[in-house]
């Protein structure tokens, strides 16, 4: 009898698709990332300029076409079991995405959920008519083949056809793949079976293809041998010849059955031949795929076939008659780690676009320690110890190629692991202080399986581990630190692989408490030993659920046990006889095997879905539960006792508050370990450069950069902040509020070319220049118009302004202002980048801009006293400011003037064979004031050329100022109070605006500000609460400027000195960094360099001599460039 389909009122979690229209109009900060698995589904809508890409377990992105852009990703609420069977087209602005049990209508593009239809029945396979309004899906049920219909999105669903399968097929093969308009079906069974052709009005068939037909091991196109076009004509591919290298592609009229048009192939592989891949619209080219090439059928015309290299093309989908997106993997060959990325194919030059997302660690094993702010990782070639401090995020590589599992010890300063390939069955432990040289131990383990993957558990000591393998393979408790064996236990069948492992040590190390699938009558089973006699103290069998977490109370004396399968149950069982104790519902989750225990015992955390469910141990209760934004959890940690770390499906480690139920940030890096991001719910971030460069936000489906709110949402130190359980202060401009960021343009006066640097550079013979800047902004007045010289920024009175202050443009109506700016051409090419600021200080996207200057052989007067020397030399100039002793003799200092001179001393030694000439100035004590550093940056800029260096040594103290506009600033020697007379400091201080305007003067276009600025030791909360805006104000130092600028404390910290090193820490690294310790190999120090081993050496010079780490700052926008030749002597 036939079954129907209900209507159901069915709301999964999918946050971004239930946003009111004003809510999708907030900006939102992205991170582009890869799906986390491999890419099954992808579509492009008709107009081409949106695709949707999904996965298996349901995560679905969109994208912009023409940019790569990552517009959303949402995630699916499916249960574990069940899939995402095809993302498919309803009309210009819907599509259907199809699951193994519901049929969901989104709108494009918000993602907003229309409609959404449950089934009764398992679904195998759908499509969709042309015209959009059928929706085809294929069932299996009761060995019966079964077709249904879902018309115009709406109830009722009608089953159509119904075809009873043979009795010896396999489940699986046996659902009809519909033609799009729904007269025919291809039932293909298995291979014992031919592929059958259904007529779905009567379920007669009406034509056996031949044996052979479905290939096997064909691409994983979810797409069997056989298909249908677009306007339902059948497609046939079967592998032919001797040694199943020919495949043979036909095109059928399914009426006729003629045959009307067909190719012969050779394909890579026996029987791995060439399958339809994506029939598109009405008039799209069909796409033919095999496992490595694939190929375009436009009308009878073949066009490819074509390859890959270094990756190979999943899935692929049609944008027009020229581009396609295309789904790629690449395989680490070191760890067989894939990395699933989207890239555009063009046909026309038969090439592929670069990855739309950065490659970002694809985390695939993740443990958190309890103690410390660590986390440990696994993914992309051997391990990853991130830390989390007030240095930021350091990522440290460890050297181990195959990890199966993972845990902290108790103590929080090391990592035990278990891992193995083929017949190397190896444990180990990773010290936090050595993460570089891990300790392996051959482990003896004869009767483990050969590639059975395993799980660890520790007992709460940490003297003992647990080794549990799925397969036969027995139960091994042994010493983690040696690797011996110190006694086994019979497993029966251990089929399941979690993060937590089912099993448990007591708090005496005396007992073991595991569970087992048995294959015998005994099934599930949970069984308890002791583990020095090795006796059997009770076993409990037959029980209703699978277990994958087990912990002992503190005492010793009881067992919580999360058991998962039909339903969640939390058991409670008496250590001593197995008994039950009590047993309570748990929140239900399809994901109870990822649950894990809070550290004291008093709950456990369950992912389900979006979100985290926080339970009661004492009555299994819901207490609390926090919603991740868009992303399925996969697994969770406890990042000590109030702090819970987890991954979600984009592979991002989000850290939560447990007592709140908060989400506390989101933390992003690279595979390499490089680059990072840390971004906090309310926009606020902090991210390595390169990382910058990658984020974006989007405001609609349109994308803004990240530089128009840069100083707004640019937060250092943020980490820190959040790991020291400081609140984040809410940005001063709220998301809601921010306006649409202006708009600017530049050109060469004069030109009649409009130039952009994807141009040819327009070459030019005069080096003076006139550059034209105009601003736009319809929501707020510009306030600063920027512009910058191959990367530094140009001082503002060397312009020739020709001013048009916020006077509506008559063209467009908007508020404008233009600036023509006289500029200096070097020889050669000269890029320059205009940005414009509103009130808000929201940011335009850059103009962009390239001259070729064409220089005279011989150089004019003022090109001369530009480039630094007669024919073009670089000169470097080097001002050194000490402060010892001040007027205010509480604030002196010890090693201030022997830091500078020595800084001073080193540079100018080995700045021979880099600079034609070394200018230094020096300041120390009563002479470094306010008057005379001031004049030193007007002369230096008088003397200075664009090819020129300029380095900036400070030593003294630093401060921030604690009235409205806060404001970093420099204290010279007559400053006499730091903290709590702002007044002075504005008027006896150097701030960072006098900074930046000095920096701008000079136009040297390579710029070092290295400040070794002490905080007062008597203002120590004061100063703490100052920390934060000090390092921001020099990171926007950096930015503004286009300089780099390398500080000795990062946010509260206080820049240390020890009589032992006889300098400052900051200096001493530095002095050995420009000594030749920071050189890559090629005996010269750089920008670049000395930032790398500043970042890592300071903080182990501190942690060494004073006990806690201290961390540098740097930040760099400027041109890399060389300090320091090392002599080979």
């Amino acid at each position: 009898m036939l079954r129907s389909l209900r209507l159901c009122a069915l709301f999964f979690t999918l946050l971004p698709c239930l946003l009111s229209a004003d809510e999708a109009d907030i900006p939102r900060l992205v991170l582009p990332t890869p799906h986390g698995e491999s890419v099954y589904h992808m579509t492009t809508m008709p107009d081409g300029r949106f695709a949707i890409s999904g996965t298996q377990s349901g995560q679905l992105k969109l994208w912009d076409v023409s940019t790569g852009t990552e517009l959303k990703t949402i995630t699916l609420g499916l249960a574990s079991e069940k899939r995402l069977l095809a993302i498919l087209v309803r009309n210009a602005a819907q599509i259907y995405a199809v699951t193994s049990d519901r049929v969901v209508i989104f709108e494009i593009p918000t993602l907003k959920i229309l409609n959404t239809i449950e089934s009764r029945r398992e679904i195998l396979h759908a499509e969709v008519s042309p015209d959009g309004e059928s929706l085809w899906l294929g069932s299996s049920s009761d060995q019966k083949n079964i077709l249904q219909v879902l018309r115009r999105g709406r109830f009722p669903i009608r089953e159509v056809m119904e075809r009873a399968r043979p009795s010896d097929s396999t489940r699986g093969w046996g659902f009809p793949e519909v033609s799009p308009d729904g007269r025919y079906a291809i039932i293909t069974d298995s291979h014992k079976h031919p592929t059958v052709i259904v007529r779905t009005e009567d379920a007669q068939v009406v034509h056996t293809l031949p044996r052979g037909t479905a290939i096997p091991n064909v691409a994983d196109s979810g797409r069997a041998g056989a298909g249908w076009t677009a306007d339902s004509r059948l497609v046939i591919s079967r592998g032919m010849g001797p040694d199943g290298k020919q495949n043979l592609i036909e095109i059928i009229n399914p009426d006729s059955l003629q045959v009307e048009w067909s190719t012969e192939l050779k394909t890579e592989s026996p029987w791995q031949g060439f399958a339809l891949q994506d029939h598109g619209r009405p008039g799209d080219p069909l796409i033919f795929k095999s496992i490595e090439r694939f190929f375009f059928l436009d009308g009878t015309t073949i066009d490819g076939p074509y390859a890959s290299s270094g990756f190979t093309v999943s899935q692929l989908a049609t944008v027009d008659s020229r581009f396609v997106v295309c789904s790629t993997t690449q395989l680490d060959p070191q760890t067989n780690a894939s990395t699933t990325q989207l890239r555009k194919f063009d046909r026309a030059r038969g090439s592929y676009s670069s990855p739309w997302s950065p490659p970002v660690h694809q985390t695939t094993l993740f443990a958190a320690s309890s103690r410390a702010d660590t986390m440990f990782v696994t993914g992309h070639g051997g391990g990853r110890l991130l830390q989390l401090d007030r240095g930021g995020l350091r990522i440290t590589y460890v050297p181990i190629r195959k990890i199966y599992d993972a845990l902290f010890a108790p103590d929080g300063q090391s990592v035990i692991f278990n891992g193995g390939e083929h017949d190397d069955r190896t444990s180990g432990i990773i010290s936090l202080n050595r993460p570089d040289q891990p300790r392996l131990s051959k482990m003896p383990f004869e009767s483990v399986s050969r590639g059975a993957r395993g799980n660890i558990v520790l007992s709460p000591s940490g003297k003992l581990a647990v080794d549990m393998r799925n397969g036969q393979s027995p139960v091994i408790v042994y010493d983690p630190y040696s690797g011996n064996q110190l006694c086994t236990f019979t497993n029966g069948y251990y089929s399941y692989d979690q993060t937590t492992g089912s099993a448990a040590i007591s708090p005496d190390d005396k007992r073991i408490v595991y569970y087992t699938s048995e294959k015998d009558t005994s099934g599930r089973s949970v069984h308890c030993y002791d583990i020095t006699t090795g006796a059997k103290i009770w076993s409990r069998h037959q029980l209703n659920h699978d277990f994958a977490t087990f912990r002992f109370s503190s005492d010793g004396k009881q067992i919580f046990a999360v058991g998962f399968g039909f339903n969640q149950r939390l058991y409670v069982f008496n250590a001593d006889t197995g008994e039950s104790i009590r047993e309570h519902e748990l929140p239900q989750t399809s994901q109870a095997a990822q649950a894990t225990f809070n550290p004291t015992g008093t709950e456990v955390a369950l992912p389900f879905d979006d979100s985290i469910i926080f339970a009661s141990l004492a009555d299994g209760k819901e207490l609390r539960r926090a919603t991740s934004p868009a992303q399925r959890v996969e697994r969770l940690s406890y990042l000590g006792d109030d702090r819970l770390a987890s991954v979600g499906a984009d592979k991002a480690i989000r850290i939560w508050n447990v007592t709140r139920a908060e989400l506390l940030g989101a933390i992003s890096f690279s595979g390499d370990g490089k680059e990072w991001a840390f971004i906090h719910p309310s926009g606020r971030f902090e991210a390595t450069p390169g990382f910058q460069e990658q984020m974006y936000f989007i405001q609609g489906t349109t994308k803004v950069p990240l530089s128009a709110y840069f100083e707004s949402y640019h937060t250092p130190g943020l980490i820190g902040q959040i790991m020291a359980g400081e609140t984040i202060a809410a940005p001063t401009i709220q998301l809601k509020d921010l306006t649409e960021p202006p708009k600017v343009f530049l050109a060469l006066a004069g030109s009649t070319r409009n130039l952009t640097v994807e141009d040819a550079p327009e070459e030019v013979t005069s080096e003076q220049a006139s550059l034209r800047i105009t601003a736009q902004s319809e929501q707020s007045k510009i306030s600063e118009i920027r512009l910058y010289h191959n990367g530094k920024l140009v001082e503002s009175r060397t312009r020739n302004l020709t001013v048009e202050d916020d006077v509506p443009d008559i063209a467009t109506g908007k508020a404008g202002r233009t600036e023509t700016i006289a500029v200096t051409l070097l020889p050669g090419e000269n890029t320059f980048r205009a940005v414009a600021l509103n009130e808000q200080r929201t940011e335009s996207a850059p103009a962009l801009l390239s001259i070729d200057y064409k220089a005279p052989t011989s150089a004019s007067p003022a090109t001369a006293a530009l480039t630094g020397r007669d024919g073009g030399g670089m000169q470097l100039h080097l001002l050194v400011i000490g402060v010892n002793t001040y007027r205010n003799p509480k604030y002196n200092l010890n090693y201030a003037v022997p830091d500078a001179t020595a800084v001073r001393d080193l540079v100018q030694k080995n700045a021979t064979g880099i600079f034609t000439k070394v200018n230094v100035t020096t300041f120390f004590n009563d002479k470094a004031t306010r008057s005379a550093i001031l004049e030193s940056f007007t002369t230096i800029a008088q003397q200075s050329g664009p090819r020129d260096v300029f380095v900036f040594y400070f030593a003294g103290h630093g401060v921030m100022s604690s009235d409205a506009k806060p404001e970093f600033f420099l204290a010279p020697y007559e400053l006499t109070q730091l903290y709590g007379a702002d007044e002075q400091l504005r008027a006896k201080a150097i701030s960072s605006a006098e900074l930046l305007a000095a920096s701008a003067k000079i136009s040297a276009q390579k710029q070092l500000f290295l400040l070794d600025a002490c905080q007062s030791a008597g203002a120590l909360q004061t100063v703490a609460m100052r920390g934060a805006s000090e390092e921001k104000a020099v990171a926007q130092l950096a930015r503004a400027s286009g300089t780099h600028w390398i500080t000795a404390s990062g946010s509260e910290q206080f820049a240390t000195e020890f009589e032992k090193l006889g300098h400052g820490t900051f200096t001493y690294a530095l002095l050995e960094a420009l000594g030749g310790k920071a050189d890559n190999g090629d005996g010269r120090i750089t920008v670049n360099e000395l930032k790398a081993y500043l970042e890592t050496q300071v903080p182990e010079l501190t942690k060494l001599h004073k006990g806690t780490p201290q961390y540098p700052a740097s930040y760099g926008f400027g041109q890399d460039f060389p300090l320091s030749v090392i002599s080979k002597n």
